[in-house]
């Protein structure tokens, strides 16, 4: 009976263990989403370097938040400035050098 028990609970330890580690890589996302300096650089394939050289010479395309001194951005409006920047690849062939 022993063994059994310990096999039972052994189980329930395991399910527990699983939940826990799924909850944990489970990133709670809203349209809201607000993400860092970096990873709005890494999404756009820019430079952070290049995001602060633009909001030093206010000329950055993108409104910022400055919270406690870290610079964030709303991760939708990250993806709208990509998404407005994509060129027809019509338009991109025909400005190609002969």
């Amino acid at each position: 009976m022993i063994p059994q028990m310990r096999y039972n609970v052994f189980c329930t330890l395991n399910i527990i263990l699983v939940f826990i580690r799924s909850f944990m890589q489970f990133k709670f996302k809203t349209p809201e989403s607000i993400i860092t300096e970096v990873d709005a650089a890494s999404i756009l394939g820019l430079s952070p370097y290049t995001l602060r050289s633009w909001r030093q010479q206010a000329r950055s395309p993108l409104a910022f938040y400055k919270i406690g001194g870290a610079i964030r951005y709303k991760e939708n409006e990250v993806l709208a400035l990509l998404s407005s920047s994509r060129v027809p690849q019509a338009l991109e062939e025909s400005h190609e050098p002969a």
